[in-house]
């Protein structure tokens, strides 16, 4: 009895794999000195996939023909994202000058270089207001900046150390940045420090107004390091975050928490029952290859896409149980790109670009 119990439940969590079709695959010459130092990166918009390889070059692939538009050698890579503003795509370049990298504005249609910047592509996603992006960024050290995109100018900087890295909320008539930890401060868009100013961040002391939580969920609600350690013990430093207008998606390699309003956690879901249950067509188990690399590819209201161990998942919000999978092992993704049902991803292994159709 105890026998049949177990291969029932066993039999429940399985999860059958999905299929995937492979239209798509660069053939740019890579050497091995390409690839030991592997640092490439995607970006999408509705015509094109820019993609950073590995020869310190930007290429951009037609999405529905797959031909080549242009190729841009700007000296750099970078597994940080390119960003794509309007008709240009804002990526890295290496300035000999100062030897150092920078960015450079491409043309998205034609590849020609528009504008050199004086700073490090923006290290998160930047915001845009009245023609000014407001981005954090290495500018001489880690700062949040603003910077006119007509005149090419830097506006105005504020040092914030390494809460460079970690993604501002931008507000209608405030940002809210980081001051590195768990030292949280705002400021108007015209870069005056607003609230309580009696509380220096420790380490960026001319921050004088910090507030100590962790993050900020979807609507607006602090989550401080207990929440973190209750969820994710010390493993906080490596979460992917993701937020909808509804919800606020929170994951590493083997949990992912899915809040309401709030601060509630609706799901709390155990990645590891979902892809080490996994089998194929014929039902038997599959093979989990360890990867780095997991990220929150993509949610809405209905369904979120995740990716870890080479398995993208697709989990239902409602129920918090996965609908879908893919096993995407033998083309070891590096980064992928979720583009409607196409999934565009950097193989870690050649590295080149695939365009996967997901059925």
């Amino acid at each position: 009895m105890k026998t049949k119990t177990l291969l029932l439940f066993s039999i429940l969590l399985s999860v059958t794999l999905s299929a995937q079709t492979q239209f798509f695959k660069s053939d740019i010459p890579f050497t091995d000195d390409h690839l030991k130092g592997f640092f490439s990166s995607i970006a999408v918009d509705a015509n094109s996939v820019y993609f950073v390889a590995n020869d310190y070059a930007v290429y951009a692939f037609d999405k529905a023909t797959g031909k080549q538009n242009w190729k841009c050698a700007t000296s750099s890579k970078s597994s940080r994202a390119p960003f794509v503003i309007g008709d240009t795509l804002l990526a890295g370049w290496y300035n000999y000058n100062i030897e150092n990298t920078q960015s450079v504005l491409i043309h998205t249609k034609t590849g020609d270089t528009i504008a050199s910047l004086p700073f490090e592509p923006p290290h998160t996603r930047p915001h845009f207001k009245n023609n000014i992006m407001y981005c954090t960024t290495i500018y001489n050290t880690g700062q949040i900046i603003a910077y006119d995109l007509k005149k090419n100018t830097v506006l105005w900087d504020r040092f914030i150390a390494h809460g460079v890295d970690t993604q501002p909320v931008y507000l209608k008539d405030k940002i809210i940045a980081n001051a590195e930890g768990d030292n949280w401060f705002e400021l108007s868009y015209d870069n005056k420090l607003l609230g309580k100013c009696n509380n220096p961040a420790p380490f960026v002391e001319d921050i004088t107004c910090v507030e100590n939580y962790r993050m900020l969920t979807h609507d607006g609600k602090k989550l401080d390091a207990a929440f973190f350690e209750k969820y994710f013990s010390d493993e906080y430093a490596a979460l992917k975050t993701y937020f909808t207008g509804n919800n606020t998606f929170i994951m590493n390699y083997k949990t992912l928490l899915v809040i309401e309003k709030k601060a509630k956690v609706k799901h709390n879901v155990n990645i590891d029952d979902i892809i080490y249950n996994l089998t194929d067509a014929e039902g038997q188990s599959i093979e989990i290859k360890f990867s780095e690399y997991y990220d929150i590819l993509k949610a809405d209201d209905a369904s979120v896409w995740f990716i870890t161990n080479n398995i993208l998942v697709v989990c239902n919000i409602k129920t918090g149980k996965a609908t879908k999978t893919y096993n995407l092992t033998q083309w070891q993704p590096h980064q992928a790109v979720l583009d409607g049902n196409t999934l565009w991803l950097i193989n870690r292994t050649d590295g080149q670009l695939y365009g996967l159709t997901l059925n």
